[in-house]
């Protein structure tokens, strides 16, 4: 779990090459897929779960603060997948509550 989440949060500070920005999307086909593993592996596991907190978190304002692009919101809904996918509670309802914060934003923008 600690390698996949400093993955993303390479992704997130966009330290990877922009060859694999799609739509000025930092490397999303990557992330979709690491944030899928990290919803199977949070699920069973308390620890992995509170370790991807931040990182989710920095995915979820990165994604509410993007263009509202499909390419976007398909890593956005793939964070959302994650979130309520993981064990701890205390972390759901965290991320729930930020990703509330992020959709209210957002809609006042559009």
């Amino acid at each position: 779990v600690p390698s996949l989440i400093s993955i993303l949060k390479q992704i997130n500070d966009k330290r990877l090459s922009r060859t694999y920005d799609y739509h000025r999307c930092p490397a999303p086909f990557i992330q979709i897929r690491i944030l899928q593993i990290l919803g199977l592996l949070g699920a069973a596991d308390r620890q992995a779960s509170e370790n991807m907190y931040a990182v989710l978190s920095d995915i979820l304002h990165m994604m509410g603060e993007g263009s509202p692009t499909s390419i976007y919101n398909a890593v956005h809904y793939e964070c959302v997948r994650t979130v309520s996918n993981v064990k701890s509670m205390h972390l759901c309802l965290g991320m729930m509550l930020v990703l509330a914060m992020i959709c209210s934003t957002s809609m006042v923008h559009r």
